[in-house]
């Protein structure tokens, strides 16, 4: 065996190095999948703008992304979570489809910490 710090094999000398756990290297290791998985809506929009963009012009594509933008921030009741966006789904043509998040996941559908409409609403308008 060499008396260098990694054999010909490529395997460290423990005697030399100690043990190094492996849980450390495995966790700093990630998929290469992984990032575009992370941000798959967010590609399939911009390949979607970037169509538009090229078959209808530029102008098409800029309302498209305003349009999104706005529908974004809408402001909602304290009572409702803000990821359910009724109008996003309408220019994204998701509407007519039923997926997980639409049914379950909902803060508002929790059994848990079940408060009154009306008493977080007038809590946030200083009511109370």
């Amino acid at each position: 065996m060499e008396s260098g710090a990694a054999s010909s094999f490529g395997l460290s000398n423990s005697l030399l190095q100690g043990i190094t756990p492996k849980k450390d290297s495995l966790a700093k290791s990630v998929h290469p999948l992984e990032a575009t998985e992370r941000n798959y809506d967010d590609n399939v929009l911009q390949g979607k703008l970037d169509m538009i963009s090229r078959t209808a012009g530029r102008g098409a594509a800029l309302r498209l992304g305003m349009e999104l933008k706005t529908t974004s921030s809408v402001g909602h009741f304290p009572v409702f979570s803000n990821r359910n966006y009724f109008s996003r789904d309408v220019i994204l043509n998701r509407d007519s489809t039923m997926s997980f998040k639409d049914v379950l996941g909902q803060p508002e559908n929790s059994e848990r910490g079940v408060t009154l409409p009306h008493a977080i609403l007038e809590k946030q308008f200083g009511l109370l």
